[in-house]
């Protein structure tokens, strides 16, 4: 968060130029990072219970699992990723101005953001092509899947780990390391095969998009997402707005008013625009932090992110006749009553975090809050790793009803404490 006094440039061009000497670097805001932590722990938990590579608990409760498309409502799962991507837009304002603090000129943001945004979205597909019952061929590849999976995900923590800078002959050792791992995904998308069915035929397939997968869709929203704030900045009207248009044309893909655009573009438009608009709605409550909000107390900025959450969500539920709110439709309603979901609890971990400094309890949520890519995929790297080594305990114990959810429970608790320890290891990803 910026202080009011500090001179950081504003406006839409304002980011090429550098920032003065000694311009105060905004400081990472505790409850953003615990949000974020938290977050995460319940995506595996209810991954661990549902997906069908992982953990998949039987006879769970119908509230852990996402609706049926039939089905008019909300269970925890449908909330978790709109949640994420709240916390992606809560995150971009700060995560930018720390870099325009220390310089960087209008190019550079724009490099950093393609450079993380692509690479979010290459992660993305990469593991939607090898998880989610993708059948991979072992025949044709030469390796297991589960092998193939594990040693992706080594490629991909050895290639973006945050290394320490050197100036000595270590840093030509980090290098190399770099190099290592790039050609080792290189060769592992070389090889990749997977079967598919078409008409009652197999066929042996290279990398398709699929879907994005969840990091990708990230990847995706962040890019817009971060764009949008490039040419907006400090002006919270300006945002608010630019989420407008983008629930509007939501709300026009579903009525059918982009019948003008490429009909294999329509769809892309159209979720794009709903993802984006849940990230925009986290930009949304981040222009409170900013200087020249109109919120200029702690108790204000929470009466502000109140009133958000409640606007959010009488939207959510006025268009909620047209559609219903639905997680697997992804419909407006399901969208803007997410986001307010996301804001209120937000608000909640603010006030207990940021003011009430209650924070013992954070110790190992927040360190892995600021590391979640890592966390993400340490979550199908241990199922990958079990099937590597022969390990098939999980599949048959522990994995139906209460006993079932205790377990993954457990196991998104002990991820989230193997990737706070990485973390304090300096294994942290940095795209």
């Amino acid at each position: 968060m910026t202080t009011p006094s500090s001179p950081v440039p504003r406006g839409p061009g304002s980011a090429a130029r550098a920032a003065p000497v000694g311009t105060p670097v905004p400081r990472r805001i505790v409850s953003i990072d615990v949000f974020r932590g938290l977050t995460m722990l319940l995506m595996l938990f209810v991954n661990d219970i549902g997906d069908g590579e992982l953990g998949h608990i039987a006879n769970a409760p119908w509230w852990l699992k996402h609706l049926p498309t039939e089905i008019d409502g909300l269970s925890l799962p449908d909330v978790i990723f709109p949640a994420f991507l709240f916390i992606v837009g809560l995150s971009i304002p700060l995560a930018l101005e720390r870099r325009i603090a220390r310089g960087d000129s209008l190019l550079q943001l724009v490099r950093h953001i393609l450079t993380r945004g692509l690479g979010l979205i290459f992660i993305g597909l990469c593991m939607v092509n090898g998880c989610h019952g993708i059948p991979l061929d072992a025949a044709a590849m030469g390796i297991s899947g589960a092998l193939w999976r594990v040693l992706l995900f080594l490629g991909i923590i050895l290639l973006w780990n945050r290394w320490p800078d050197a100036r000595d002959w270590t840093r030509w050792l980090w290098v190399g390391v770099r190099v290592a791992a790039a050609a080792m995904l290189a060769y592992l998308l070389w090889i990749y095969r997977a079967d598919q069915e078409e008409n009652g035929v197999v066929q042996v397939v290279w990398l398709q998009t699929r879907w994005w997968g969840i990091v990708g869709l990230i990847g995706w929203a962040y890019l817009v997402s971060a764009f949008i704030w490039l040419g907006c900045r400090d002006h919270g009207t300006a945002v608010a707005g630019a989420m407008a248009l983008l629930v509007a044309t939501h709300i026009g893909g579903k009525c059918g008013a982009l019948a003008w655009w490429p009909s294999w573009l329509k769809p892309s438009l159209e979720g794009l625009a709903g993802m984006s608009s849940m990230a925009v709605g986290g930009m949304v409550v981040a222009t409170l932090f900013r200087p020249n909000s109109p919120a200029t107390t702690p108790k204000s900025r929470i009466t502000w992110m109140l009133l958000f959450a409640a606007g959010f969500g009488a939207a959510g539920l006025l268009l909620r006749p047209l559609w219903g709110i639905h997680k697997n439709g992804a419909t407006p309603s399901w969208t803007l009553c997410s986001v307010a979901i996301a804001c209120a609890v937000y608000t909640l971990l603010y006030w207990l975090i940021d003011l009430k400094k209650v924070t013992r309890w954070t110790l190992l949520i927040q360190p892995a809050g600021s590391n979640t890519l890592l966390m993400y995929m340490l979550h199908p790297a241990f199922y990958s790793l079990l099937a590597v080594l022969g390990i098939a305990y999980l599949q048959t114990h522990f994995n139906e009803g209460w006993l079932g959810i205790a377990r993954s429970a457990a196991v998104a608790a002990g991820l989230v404490a193997v990737t706070a320890l990485l973390t304090r290891c300096r294994i942290r990803l940095q795209l």
